[in-house]
């Protein structure tokens, strides 16, 4: 089993990636993080009793890096919490089940740009957008406080957060099936804004939860009302343009 490690100051990073029914593309992530040439990393696979043969394909993986359960969950923010109450890392990152870290030395040059940051971390990266059809788009030092308060700009799978924000500021709110990560962030962003990284973190598929638009808007929009950044009414523009925005990539096949 995976020993944090004692020493608070060095990193040790724990990825966690939430999975059902996706043997087809699981493997890349896998690979991904187990080709990784930084020695303190941990990979936490949650799958949500997968019946595609997952767990078939994890058995085959073994390693010292790759720990993993199958189980039913409520959902995606319930799946997260299991791993982060597994993790033993102290920085840790969410993984799509088809999506990938850049190269295998991202968690090495990540780790070298944190030991010169006071902690607790938050910092963030670029990420590649990747869409059906080869079309992809680079999303680069995309944070702003004015952003972040309109719509959520820090893709999770190139944002890092130390667990100790978890212990202060809790888990996941389990009523979010979309938008946990916002309401996450938004409860400390303020006190501790995140770092820009100049370096390629992950590439995320275009195509799976993250992409109802609509639904991903209403539940921000409960945290912005909650946090006095918005109105019920202009909630409800901002839902309607997020329709709008996704009729628009069905449409184009490209992304916003």
């Amino acid at each position: 089993m995976t020993t944090a490690n004692p020493d608070p100051a060095t990193p040790f990073f724990t990825i966690v990636t939430a999975t059902r029914n996706a043997a087809a593309t699981l493997p890349s992530t896998l690979d991904s993080v187990s080709g990784q040439s930084y020695a303190g990393v941990e990979h936490i696979v949650v799958d949500g009793a997968s019946t595609d043969g997952t767990q078939d394909l994890l058995r085959g993986r073994g390693g010292a890096r790759l720990r993993w359960i199958s189980e039913p969950d409520r959902n995606i923010a319930h799946a997260f919490n299991k791993g982060v109450e597994m993790a033993a890392g102290n920085v840790l990152l969410f993984l799509g089940a088809d999506d990938r870290l850049a190269d295998d030395r991202v968690l090495e040059d990540v780790a070298e740009s944190l030991r010169a940051l006071p902690r607790p971390w938050v910092v963030y990266g670029d990420c590649r957008f990747e869409y059906p059809g080869g079309v992809s788009r680079l999303v680069r030092q995309n944070f702003s406080a004015a952003r972040f308060r309109r719509f959520c700009c820090l893709p999770h799978q190139a944002t890092l957060v130390d667990r100790e924000l978890f212990r202060q500021f809790g888990l996941f709110d389990e009523s979010f099936g979309i938008a946990m990560d916002y309401d996450h962030l938004a409860r400390f962003i303020d006190r501790h804004p995140p770092v820009y990284l100049p370096r390629l973190i992950s590439a995320m598929s275009r195509g799976g939860v993250s992409t109802q638009a609509a639904r991903a808007h209403r539940e921000m929009n409960r945290v912005r009302i909650a946090k006095g950044w918005t109105t019920p009414g202009r909630a409800v523009w901002m839902e309607r343009w997020a329709e709008l925005a996704a009729w628009m990539r069905r449409l184009t096949g490209r992304g916003w």
